[in-house]
C-alpha cells in the first residue's frame, strides 16, 4: 500500500485520535467517529483525503531493491590519481 503520511504526522494523528476517544468518551460519542478515522490513517500510514489533495509527508518510498543511484559514495579511486597518472 502507498505511503503518504509521515512518521510524525503519524505519531500526532494517534494522539489526537486517543484525546477524542477521551473527548468521545467524557462529552459526545460521535467524537468516537474523528479518532476512529485518525488512528486507522496513523496505523495504515495512508490518508484517502491527503492523496485527493495532493500531500505527501512519507517523504521517499524505498522500495528495498537496493539500487539506489542518487545515493553519492564519495569520490571514486579515479579522482584520486595524479594528473598525467594512468
Amino acid at each position: 500500500m502507498m505511503c503518504n503520511v509521515g512518521k510524525t504526522e503519524r505519531m500526532i494523528r494517534f494522539i489526537l485520535g486517543l484525546v477524542f476517544l477521551w473527548v468521545g468518551y467524557t462529552y459526545n460519542p460521535w467524537w468516537y467517529a474523528l479518532a476512529a478515522i485518525l488512528i486507522l490513517t496513523s496505523l495504515a500510514g495512508f490518508c484517502p483525503i491527503s492523496k485527493t489533495l495532493g500531500l505527501n509527508t512519507c517523504g521517499k518510498v524505498d522500495d528495498g531493491a537496493g539500487d539506489d543511484d542518487s545515493k553519492d559514495d564519495g569520490p571514486s579511486i579515479e579522482s584520486w590519481k595524479k594528473p598525467g597518472e594512468k
